[in-house]
């Protein structure tokens, strides 16, 4: 290839899935590759400002996940998420007008990714802000089963039929022959780049070297927060960005350190003023976002809801983890930090201030946790990050490179 790689991008906006992202487009452009990406608006100047051109979406792409605990809200979750995704696949095929060199999509983004990809005859790079699945684990499987699936004789969820019915429509309007949509669906010759050290990847002696796994894939600190100079040690609690604690937790989390020697940082997300908190004790401030890398760096405790881009972050950074899970998802992340013996997990339902504060002193009182994470730090730092996630979709894109 006598030209740059021109690499499409096509960006699913919610922040767990973008943040890890956007150092590997990042470090694409600082390759040399030409990026283009397709983006919701309010992600838009973010993109742009890594040295990617940008194409907007034309209509809604929801960043905040829904809340899915039981079978038919996973049911239509699905289905609503597959509208969603086929509505903005018309800008990604405009897009492609410029045809790319490689494909890359994250997971959210799976079937427009590999359907277009087929039709255009260039391969794709899949990304994943969770664990990749296989036939010896599937975490779509656990989410089924965290979810009480109904028994296999029962008639199909309303929303498994028209999400099957929608999927058909959309490969039977790309012209795909079946073999060619089998293949395009299964994700034959895709590259998957995952953002977890293969140290932490549920069986991962099972996956091939189509599968990358990279470790935590983090943008450098800029350095503009630091705890004041009188504090002690520091946690930080932050729920994600599209939470589903409500303001109760925050307060009873604030409550649980109150009078301790612990300076408390709390991110609230979107869906939680500070002002439904009340009144803070002096050792605690309030934020409604701050980037969880600049808190982490300082931090000796990171409690959490245990989305996998937050939890790789806490390896990033070695810091231990108190994980609150509320997801299917996040339930088997919290599993195996549990497992990996690199943090603690408290059950939601169990949640007062006391087994709060109680579950952070212990991280400190537990000496096992330190040389695990510290081991597990070591391996995602070899992994190689969003330098080595580049590298690996450059080198996919030479598969079928165009003169």
């Amino acid at each position: 290839m006598d030209r740059p790689p021109h690499v499409l991008c096509a960006l699913y906006p919610a922040m767990g899935h973008l943040l890890p992202t956007l150092p590997v487009i990042e470090e694409l452009v600082r390759a040399g590759c030409r990026v283009t990406a397709t983006v919701s608006p309010e992600i838009e100047d973010r993109v742009r400002s890594l040295g990617a051109s940008t194409v907007r979406y034309r209509t809604p792409l929801d960043a905040r996940l829904p809340d899915y605990t039981t079978y038919p809200r996973l049911a239509e979750a699905i289905a609503v998420l597959l509208d969603q995704i086929l509505g903005v696949s018309p800008v990604i095929d405009e897009a492609g007008l410029d045809r790319p060199d490689v494909l890359v999509h994250d997971i959210a983004l799976a079937v427009p990714g590999r359907v277009l990809a087929a039709k255009w005859g260039v391969p794709n790079a899949r990304v994943l802000p969770i664990f990749a699945s296989n036939e010896h684990f599937s975490i779509d499987a656990e989410f089924a089963k965290l979810a009480a699936p109904p028994p296999p004789d029962a008639p199909p969820h309303p929303a498994v039929t028209r999400y099957n019915r929608r999927l058909v429509d959309y490969l039977e309007g790309h012209g795909l022959s079946d073999d060619a949509a089998g293949a395009a669906l299964a994700g034959t010759g895709e590259l998957s780049v995952v953002f977890l050290p293969r140290e932490f990847q549920i069986a991962a002696d099972t996956f091939g070297d189509d599968h990358v796994f990279v470790g935590p894939s983090v943008s450098t600190p800029v350095g503009g927060w630091a705890p004041p100079p009188d504090a002690g040690p520091v946690v930080l609690i932050s729920m994600g960005t599209s939470t589903f604690y409500p303001p109760e937790f925050f307060a009873d989390c604030a409550r649980a350190f109150e009078g301790s020697p612990w300076h408390v940082v709390i991110a609230l997300g979107s869906q939680v003023s500070p002002a439904e908190l009340g009144p803070l004790p002096a050792n605690v401030e309030v934020h409604p976002w701050i980037p969880v890398g600049e808190v982490l760096r300082h931090a000796s405790a990171y409690l959490c809801q245990g989305g996998l881009s937050g939890v790789m972050e806490s390896v990033h950074h070695g810091t231990p983890m108190v994980v609150v899970p509320h997801q299917p998802e996040q339930i088997t992340n919290a599993r195996r930090v549990e497992e990996l013996g690199v943090g603690l997990v408290l059950e939601e339902a169990s949640v007062t201030p006391a087994r709060i504060r109680q579950a952070v002193d212990r991280l400190r009182d537990k000496p096992d946790i330190a040389p695990r994470l510290a081991a597990l730090r070591e391996a995602g730092a070899r992994a190689g990050g969003a330098v080595r996630a580049a590298q690996a979709i450059r080198d996919h894109a030479l598969v079928t490179a165009r003169p």
